[in-house]
């Protein structure tokens, strides 16, 4: 189950000059939403974050294309300080490219959402062209449901399962992080605040998500949360396909496997044999 952390605001803009009638050139600022997540529990974790923005239609207030996301997380899995982007299929509810990440317990990740002002980066090789970005939303975090061998089946076959069976303990600690330049690009300040949490407590209880487990098929394909199909990696998404597949016992199921086959954009369509 998501939880909310806090509002973020993104900005790549000048900034009001203190004297407005003087005329001079105008700095710069460019801010990003940095957010510490430490794992309170003695086993390791895998979160998931939603960066979630109204869709305005506008290529200078969206954070499609728009933003750089720095994930670092101490013996994390995978590689610690990954450079991804922010994705979405909606243009309202975006997350990390590289998909979900694991904090080891007692371990703190740093995550950081920053304006994509510097040149190009893996997966995004389309900097903002000049400083008039602005974008606010609020971010969820999530425990999703992970795929792993099956103890109970003697084909070793992958299922989806919760990571815990009650509330994992979080701290949160979010914060904007901002520089200012000059005309000539030079930083001249920096500043940083604290940015208050939706729920008032640094310490939160996450309720894990469960697994995509509903049967029949027919009944349960429907059902799926499609946003969370969205947010699985390559192997997941195989590994959903794999169960999904082998829990199918009617022919007239296959309309809803291959409904499941577009959701997850796969290039597969099924088709009785004979």
């Amino acid at each position: 189950m998501a939880e909310v952390v806090s509002s973020f605001e993104l900005i790549f803009k000048p900034q009001s000059p203190a004297d407005p009638d003087d005329g001079g050139p105008v700095a710069t600022v460019i801010q990003g939403y940095f957010l510490s997540i430490s794992n309170l529990e003695d086993e390791d974790y895998t979160y998931s974050l939603r960066f979630i923005i109204a869709d305005p239609g506008d290529p200078n207030r969206t954070l499609e294309n728009n933003t750089l996301v720095i994930i670092d997380s101490p013996a994390g899995v995978p590689a610690d300080n990954r450079f991804t982007r922010l994705r979405s299929s909606d243009g309202k509810r975006f997350f990390p490219a590289s998909g979900a990440f694991t904090v080891p317990a007692h371990g703190t990740a740093l995550v950081a959402v920053l304006p994509q002002v510097f040149g190009p980066v893996p997966g995004d090789d389309t900097p903002l062209a000049g400083p008039d970005f602005e974008v606010r939303g609020y971010v969820e975090i999530r425990l999703p449901a992970l795929f792993g061998r099956s103890n109970d089946s003697p084909f070793g076959r992958f299922v989806q399962q919760a990571q815990s069976d009650g509330p994992v303990r979080v701290l949160l600690t979010p914060q904007y992080r901002a520089s200012y330049l000059d005309a000539d690009g030079a930083i001249t300040d920096q500043t940083q605040a604290t940015v208050p949490l939706a729920g008032g407590a640094g310490v939160v209880q996450i309720d894990p998500d469960r697994p995509f487990t509903k049967f029949p098929f027919e009944d349960f394909v429907p059902r799926l949360p499609v946003g969370l199909i969205e947010e699985l990696d390559e192997r997941e998404k195989s590994a959903l396909l794999a169960t999904l597949l082998g829990n199918i016992d009617a022919a007239d199921a296959l309309k809803s496997v291959n409904d499941m086959l577009k959701t997850i954009e796969s290039p597969i369509t099924l088709k009785k044999d004979g």
